[in-house]
């Protein structure tokens, strides 16, 4: 039973994404509860959950063994490093932080019926897409006081302060790592849910994950889309003409209104400045005389007024103090503290004005290990292996969404951090809900036939028996 079984059903799909936009606002639409700030998504799931017990919990047993077969040796392992760190009331409500994200984003999605849940999801990130580029628009143009939601200053290039806009979210990699899986599964056969909303998203996101210049969203986009064009390519049955038409004619319009917001506002010279910054030449240049120090390797980095002219006036040449190479020195010392206490990790830390400080590196696998230790690591990967097998993320017809799942999984999140947070379970439960309802659809469709073959069968056996007798006669 769900609330609102009726697919196609404005009402469910409105109240799912109204939520789901809601469970990315981390700077507004939140309540702020011991310095930390509280989504009013959070309520909203509350009461789902509560639903989802009085409801679902009797008929959904054999999912809620699975659930706990999966993910009780994480939250058990994760435990004892609570229980064992110095750290201990952070960490527990960590834990307890992720449970709820995780098992409530679960009851929701499977409240409605999961084509209201795959729409929403995409009508939530194509309104935050829209968001996005209008700031976009109106910040690059007239400033930050015009802008809708957040922008991060960005002052790489001399002279020109640019705004990177990322919506409610508190910073443009979070914005970016989900809206580009968003636009990816937009891309799968979850698009039959709502062809129209994901041409939409198609069309907003791919401008918006271009404007929001992170490249964790560039990253994971590129890598997510060579890897559906090698998959329909392979594919037994590639797509056909009007799905290759859904595809570029998307593309063509947001690139045409890329191009014609830049040409208007005079600072397109400024922007491709920017891309160039953000490339994979200049990274490596700045991190480049770190590397060749470390592994002891002639790696022809530049140096002098050669690496001040290619790096730019105003930005940091040391290694350690760009930002690649930050992440570069968080992750080694994560790496370092990982093989100090492999068993059960050093715990999360607490905040100078906060309960729970920000990771201290922006990987969340290394994140989980450096919390819990080898053992939550591995816990971890097993609950989440298990629970797309058990929700038929291996289905032949699936294989499109999943490759984008995992991807998400191996790219996006070796750049970010945060595992409980809730965007990413809303994300994850709406494409599992997606493969299991469409699963369910087909097995209940193929049983549908079978028995009107089966009735069919004997009712004309019956017939030929009674032409029998009446020839007999």
């Amino acid at each position: 039973m769900t609330l609102l079984r009726r697919s196609n059903s404005a009402i469910a799909t409105s109240i799912c994404a109204v939520v789901f936009f809601l469970s990315s606002a981390d700077q507004v639409f939140t309540v702020n509860v011991l310095s930390t700030n509280v989504r009013f998504a959070n309520f909203a799931l509350l009461a789902g959950l509560v639903a989802w017990f009085a409801l679902r919990a009797r008929r959904a047993g054999n999912e809620a063994r699975w659930l706990a077969l999966g993910w009780l040796p994480f939250i058990a392992v994760y435990g004892l490093a609570t229980v064992t760190s110095v750290h201990w009331l952070p960490t527990m409500v960590k834990l307890g932080w992720f449970a709820f994200s995780f098992f409530a984003a679960y009851a929701w999605t499977t409240l409605f019926n999961h084509r209201d849940v795959t729409r929403a999801y995409f009508l939530s990130y194509a309104g935050i897409a829209a968001i996005i580029v209008i700031d976009f628009v109106n910040g690059f143009s007239r400033g930050p006081d015009h802008m809708i939601g957040f922008g991060q200053a960005n002052d790489m290039l001399n002279g020109v302060l640019v705004f990177r806009p990322h919506a409610f979210y508190y910073e443009p990699s979070f914005a970016a790592s989900s809206l580009a899986l968003a636009w990816a599964l937009a891309m799968t056969r979850m698009r039959d849910a709502g062809p129209n909303v994901a041409t939409v998203l198609a069309v907003a996101g791919g401008v918006a994950l271009l404007v929001m210049t992170s490249r964790t969203g560039w990253l994971f986009a590129t890598v997510a889309a060579l890897a559906l064009v090698v998959f329909h390519a392979r594919s037994a049955r590639p797509p056909g003409r009007r799905q290759r038409w859904r595809v570029a004619i998307p593309a063509a319009t947001g690139a045409a209104f890329l191009i014609a917001v830049l040409a208007v506002s005079g600072h397109h010279d400024a922007f491709q400045a920017l891309l160039g910054r953000l490339g994979g030449v200049q990274a490596f240049e700045r991190v480049c005389p770190r590397l060749a120090e470390q592994y002891a390797v002639d790696l022809r980095c530049l140096s002098g007024v050669e690496r001040r002219k290619f790096v730019g006036e105003g930005q940091p040449i040391d290694p350690d103090e760009t930002t690649e190479g930050l992440r570069l020195g968080a992750m080694r010392t994560a790496l370092a503290a990982v093989a100090n206490h492999p068993s059960l990790g050093v715990g999360a830390a607490s905040g100078s004005n906060r309960l729970i400080a920000p990771p201290a590196v922006p990987n969340l696998w290394l994140e989980i290990a450096l919390d819990g230790g080898l053992a939550a690591l591995a816990a971890f990967g097993f609950g989440i292996a298990y629970t797309l097998y058990r929700w038929r993320a291996f289905e032949p017809q699936h294989r499109g969404t999943l490759i984008v799942l995992v991807l998400w999984l191996c790219v996006t999140w070796q750049f970010i951090a945060t595992f409980p947070r809730l965007d990413l379970w809303i994300a994850f439960w709406a494409a599992l809900a997606w493969m299991r309802g469409e699963t369910n659809g087909i097995s209940a469709a193929t049983a549908k036939i079978g028995r009107e073959r089966d009735e069919c069968e004997g009712s004309c056996r019956s017939q030929q028996g009674y032409a029998v007798t009446a020839s007999g006669r």
